[in-house]
């Protein structure tokens, strides 16, 4: 198409594969079923932005998914399988420094997950069963100095915690 610069392009079987602007804009392929098979957004440098997903031809999210900051850096990476997230998945900051790392079973999030501040430095870490914290869990500040410990079951805090100032000095102590 001259006017919008949106290329089309269809199966053997009449049905849509693809609609938009491969190398700039907002892109769109269908499986031969009329799924849609993938969407992929990108800035007019070519690179991508955005969402990009891939479906399987019963419209389920499937495969390798990434997303990108609006300064072209990677924001996440990992797989999709029937919908649902799977195996290890991270997630960056702005700056490129990992943000985010942690495994997903049948689209619940499991095992060690940790959290890091923008510096670098580890921000949280705990373990988590079925989407629910569980275990210890430990938060930190920018300077590496612990925040805050207690221990989780379901998803909700039981014992004693402890909170710290970025001194060490202990500033709550609070039972559940």
């Amino acid at each position: 198409n001259m006017e919008t610069g949106e290329d089309t392009w269809y199966h053997e079987n009449g049905q849509l594969l693809s609609i938009g602007k491969p190398t700039t804009g907002e892109f769109k392929r269908y499986h031969e079923n009329g799924q849609l098979a993938q969407i992929i957004n990108r800035k007019e440098n070519g690179k991508p932005i955005g969402e990009w997903k891939s479906y399987d031809k019963n419209g389920k999210v499937t495969g390798e998914w990434k997303q990108y900051h609006e300064n072209g850096q990677l924001a996440d990476i990992g797989k999709y399988e029937n919908g649902g997230k799977t195996g290890e998945w991270k997630l960056f900051h702005e700056n490129g420094q990992l943000k985010v790392i942690g495994k997903y079973e049948n689209g619940k999030s499991t095992g060690e997950w940790k959290y890091y501040h923008e510096n670098g430095q580890l921000k949280q870490i705990g373990e988590i069963l079925n989407g629910k914290s569980t275990g210890e869990w430990k938060e930190y500040y920018e300077n590496g100095q612990l925040k805050i410990i207690g221990k989780s079951l379901n998803g909700k805090p039981i014992g004693e915690w402890k909170a710290y100032d970025e001194n060490g000095k202990i500033i709550m102590s609070k039972n559940f």
